[in-house]
């Protein structure tokens, strides 16, 4: 769908169309970079998981003969944890991303999550830090934060398959374009100069 905020998807404009108030006009809508994705950490401490989860799995299969089934047992929820670690926090990572919508009005961002049930979180352009975050990723990609991760733990907003310590776009396509058109809101709305209509805001 090609519109005047750039090429984006149906789901994405009626998810974010479907939340404005009277006199709201958007600015931009987007969507988090899909498919697996492994971050630095992923890296550093899949291998220490892989090997954990190897030793526990072999120590199960080996004890199941001897070793009372309470014991046997007890080692179930650390295995599930371990699976989720090494497999599921991927797909449910990619499955909430696949579902989840960004939108900038003139008034305030906007966070759509659409799994189980809809998660709406949204933050009003004055009170968005003046000093927000864009970490470039690749290119033309980036996640943009709009509060400071807890403990400065710049990677927070990364962890697959939990939902991020503070509100972002995460890895989302022209990243420094949408930076640019956020702040250009920001003064806007602080000014009360009202918002900046979609046919004059450049295509992302």
């Amino acid at each position: 769908m090609e519109t005047a905020y750039g090429n984006l998807s149906q789901a994405a404009y009626e998810a974010i169309r479907a939340e404005l108030a009277r006199g709201e006009k958007i600015l931009w809508v987007g969507q988090p970079d899909g498919g697996i994705r492994l971050t630095c950490m992923d890296i550093f401490l899949t291998p220490l998981y892989l090997l954990s989860a190897v030793g526990l799995y072999a120590q199960i299969i080996l004890s199941t003969a001897t070793t009372p089934v309470g014991s046997v047992v007890s080692g179930i929820p650390i295995t599930l944890f371990l699976t989720y670690v090494l497999f599921g926090r991927y797909i449910i990572s990619s499955v909430e991303r696949k579902h989840t919508y960004y939108g900038v009005t003139n008034q305030r961002i906007i966070i759509v999550t659409k799994r189980l049930r809809k998660h709406i979180r949204s933050i009003m352009l004055p009170e968005v830090p003046a000093d927000i975050t864009l970490k470039q990723i690749e290119e033309n990609k980036g996640t943009i934060m709009f509060e400071e991760p807890p403990f400065g733990i710049g990677t927070s907003v990364e962890w697959p398959g939990l939902r991020p310590y503070v509100p972002s776009f995460y890895r989302i396509e022209g990243a420094q374009a949408v930076y640019d058109t956020i702040k250009q809101a920001q003064l806007e709305a602080n000014y009360g100069r009202g918002g900046v209509t979609g046919e004059n805001t450049r295509a992302l």
